[in-house]
């Protein structure tokens, strides 16, 4: 300053209060005035700015402490401007008026110093903008900035601003400006980054206030670092969105349940099981959307676990009249003080895989079933066949006896004995080959033969049954003469004597084909045996049903045409037995063709010991 004051007191901005001090010259003499509405009663005096205060002048007359002294005057005589506008001198009244501004200012003294403990040992940032300018700031704010508090009062104009992020400074600004304007929209809290000197952002929560502050509005503002906050939000939130999306495209179904049973939450998989949208299953329960019998079973599960269990079952409900088979795993839902507020639930559609193995459980026990009741058969007709070969061998001697002696009257009987007793002999020999070929006793011989021999064989046995139903027997060869078959030579001629059995025996007056033929095939090499009739035929329906045992195509065949459905489940087991396979084209009243495939080469591997 160009000249000294004759008497100077200093004016320090404190929050809303005022601290006013004399300089070192009358530091004997302090003054404090502890509100901002006192300054209307400040001491009249030229004010002149002085740092971040200002100084008056007071007595003219007085420069110091030793002038006082050297007019002889009291210190308590100390001139006072008051708000009338006079000076007076300190008089009884007076002192007794200064004592109670020296204990005001003792109490203003503890003041600040509480609130200086306070802010420096706060947690929470304290600064205090006006214009731009940073007037204060604690050294909770300093250490989120990583700088110093005496840094930070270097900051020129706007030196704050500058270390907000470059997307955030236009939003404080506005607040700001809205703020000096006293406009209504103005969001006191709200989030902004920090780009700290060694490059670091820091998310920055905000609480502003505009307050007074030495009669111009300043920012009262509180600052917050929730950059680990933040961090765990997002954190928080990817985890979310990874549950929601696992949530949401899990093949199961998952549902959140209340304490009371009701559905709060179910995901896409649990609203297809059901037919209903998600609207139409949260807020309900079972009993709302079941049968009465499945929702009751689920409640008792649901019970169990929100006392603290976990179910981990398979059981059945029924979903618009079907039943369906579910696994299902539910566990409960706690809170962080350990009370159970729900359960959790995913269920599982398993009905596929269940009625799969319900089929071969069935399967299984009806495969036992005919194994046993084969077994039984295979015994009784082993214990038939020795008493029925003695039966057969005494009806042909008695049968020659009598065509000898001409008792012509008993051959015609005799004869009808021996075709009872072969038809019952083949009915226990197919029995005895199915049971091996179930029991897996049946055994291969394979041995090198001329297909030709088979074939004349099988010819000289069937040429005589053709004609008992009046039909035409055509052989066509399609092979070489010399050609060999590794195969089990008995299996073969067994196979097409079956063939064209049942031919003969559903073709009457009608015309049966057994073609052979050989097929080549890169290096592979295959015969094909094609018996074709011209007969009453299958239903196409029915085609896969002659294959199983004791089975034929009509209920009524076996009594119209006789046998045992025994002939084609032995023809297929032996086929594959031989690597071969069957394959069956019919048409009622068109007739049936049969072709049977094998490889010429067996390995011998297929047989057994």
């Amino acid at each position: 300053m160009k000249k000294q004051p004759k008497a100077l007191v200093m004016l320090r901005p404190f929050r809303d209060n005022l601290r006013a001090e004399l300089l070192p010259e009358l530091t004997d003499m302090v003054i404090h005035f502890a509100h901002e509405a006192m300054m209307d009663n400040i001491i009249r005096g030229q004010l002149y700015p002085y740092e971040d205060g200002w100084i008056f002048t007071g007595c003219p007359s007085v420069s110091s402490v030793d002038d006082i002294e050297k007019m002889g005057m009291d210190l308590h005589r100390f001139p006072l401007h008051m708000g009338t506008g006079e000076m007076l001198l300190a008089n009884e009244t007076t002192q007794v008026a200064y004592r109670d501004l020296l204990e005001q200012s003792g109490k203003l003294r503890e003041s600040e110093e509480r609130f200086r403990l306070i802010s420096e040992q706060s947690l929470v940032g304290i600064v205090i903008l006006q214009d731009g300018m940073l007037k204060y700031a604690n050294d909770q704010w300093a250490r989120v900035c990583e700088t110093t508090v005496e840094e930070m009062y270097d900051w020129g104009p706007n030196g704050f601003i500058a270390q907000v992020h470059p997307d955030d400074r236009e939003l404080l600004i506005e607040q700001a400006r809205k703020k000096q304007a006293g406009e209504k929209d103005v969001i006191e809290q709200y989030e902004w980054r920090l780009i700290t000197p060694s490059g670091k952002t820091k998310w920055i929560s905000i609480y502003s206030r505009t307050v007074p502050y030495f009669g111009k509005n300043a920012d009262l503002c509180s600052l917050i670092d929730v950059t680990e906050q933040k961090n765990t939000e997002w954190l928080l939130r990817e985890s979310e969105q990874r549950l929601r999306a696992v949530f949401d495209s899990a093949q199961d179904a998952i549902f959140i349940k209340d304490v009371e049973g009701r559905y709060t939450q179910v995901n896409p998989a649990m609203e297809n099981l059901l037919g209903l949208s998600s609207d139409q299953i949260v807020g309900k329960t079972e009993l709302d959307l079941m049968e009465s019998a499945s929702a009751e079973r689920l409640r008792r599960a649901d019970e169990q676990v929100l006392a603290g269990a976990t179910i981990d079952e398979e059981n059945s409900i029924r979903i618009d009249g079907v039943k369906r088979y579910f696994h299902n795993l539910k566990v409960p839902l706690t809170n962080p003080i350990g009370e159970v507020v729900g359960l959790c639930g995913v269920s599982r559609d398993v009905t596929i895989r269940k009625n799969a193995m319900l089929a071969k459980e069935k399967h299984l026990r009806g495969e036992a079933a005919n194994k046993a009741k084969t077994e039984f058969l295979a015994r009784v007709s082993h214990e038939l066949r020795t008493p029925l070969n003695a039966i057969i061998g005494y009806s042909e001697m008695l049968l020659e006896n009598s065509r000898e002696e001409g008792a012509e009257h008993y051959s015609k009987d005799l004869g009808k004995i021996l075709d009872a007793s072969g038809h019952l002999l083949e009915l226990i020999n197919d029995i005895l080959d199915m049971s091996k070929v179930e029991t897996g006793k049946m055994e291969l011989y394979v041995e090198e033969v001329l297909l030709d021999e088979i074939i004349a064989e099988v010819s000289s046995i069937m040429t005589p049954l053709m004609k008992t139903n009046e039909n035409q027997f055509e052989i066509i060869r399609e092979f070489p003469s010399d050609l060999q078959l590794s195969v089990d030579r008995t299996k073969l001629r067994q196979v097409l004597l079956n063939l064209l059995s049942n031919a003969s025996k559903f073709t009457r007056n009608g015309n049966i084909t057994l073609k052979v033929e050989l097929l080549k095939k890169a290096s592979l090499e295959k015969i094909r045996f094609s018996v074709k009739d011209d007969g009453i035929g299958i239903d196409e329906s029915k085609l896969t049903r002659i294959f199983r045992r004791f089975a034929q195509a009509e209920d009524d065949t076996a009594f119209k045409y006789g046998g045992t459905g025994l002939g084609l489940p032995i023809t297929k087991a032996f086929l594959e037995m031989m690597e071969g396979a069957i394959e069956v084209n019919s048409e009622i009243g068109k007739g049936s063709l049969f072709e049977v495939t094998l490889p010429v080469d067996l390995p011998k591997k297929n047989q057994k010991p």
